[in-house]
Parts: C-alpha cells; structure tokens; sequence
C-alpha cells in the first residue's frame, strides 16, 4: 500500500508531526496532491509569529493574524515559533484607554475564550493580556464585567 493510497486525514496527521517546513517543502515537492496538501504559502505564513509592543504596525499584523487563527483553528497547527518583544517594564505603565477597533460579538468572544485558555485568570494577569491587544477594545474592566456577568 501506497502513502498517497491512504486517506486524506493519514497525510495531515503524518504532515503534522515535520516541525521542519523544509522537510515539508522536501515532502511538497514529490508530486502534485503532496503539494496542494502541504500548502507551503499559509504554513510560512503562520511558522514564525513576532509580536513587538514597540511597533504599532506590528501590534496590528500580529491582532490580525490572532483574529485569523481564532476564527480558524486548524491555522494554529502552523506555528511552530511565537516571538514576544516587549520593555520588561511596560505592564506597569498600562493605561487603560477606549475601544479603538470595532470587534463582534463573536470576535470578542473568540478573544475572551483564547485569554482564558492562556492562562489568565486575575485581574493582573488580564491586565497584562489587555495591554496586549488594548486596541481590540479587551481592557481589564471590559474582561471582569464579562466575567461577573457568566
């Protein structure tokens, strides 16, 4: 038995476990289905993903590529390197500040969800995430109204 004469779901399994994306390019380039499988364009696209807090551009590539992840999990299974640039002390000097970008209801739910999976659970700690991604409007106090209201 062939590896292309397996189901489908066998070569995302087997393709998942190559941390590697030049061992996947190397398994892409054997013929056409591998190719299309592999999917080389979004996989490098979401290997590596830097967050600076010292850039505004790249707080807002970074949000969207968060936003695109939660709306589509499977896309998490790409990363492989999340790099976080920050002040050591910039959590101190966080300023809470009005909504500056319009999410859903279903966007802000997605954002609330990934916030408590990470690991955020008291008030600092969402002060921390808030700061993060404050431009998405999840400030400390939007988080524990939501929280209170569960």
């Amino acid at each position: 038995m062939s590896f292309l004469s397996l189901p489908l779901e066998i070569h995302q399994r087997v393709i998942s476990y190559l941390l590697s994306n030049r061992d996947v390019a190397a398994l892409s380039a054997q013929c056409r289905t591998l190719h299309s499988l592999c999917d080389m364009a979004t996989r490098k696209k979401y290997h590596r993903v830097s967050v600076s807090s010292n850039d505004e551009d790249n707080i807002e590539i970074s949000f969207a590529l968060l936003m695109e992840i939660l709306k589509r999990p499977s896309l998490g299974d790409y990363v492989r390197h999340i790099e976080c640039r920050t002040a050591t002390s910039r959590h101190l000097d966080y300023k809470q500040v009005n909504s500056q970008r319009d999410l859903s209801n279903e966007e802000m739910t997605l954002v609330r969800e990934a916030v408590k999976k990470g690991g955020f659970r008291n008030r600092e700690h969402i002060t921390v995430a808030g700061r993060q991604v404050r431009r998405g409007h999840l400030t400390p106090t939007h988080m524990e109204n939501n929280a209170r209201c569960r």
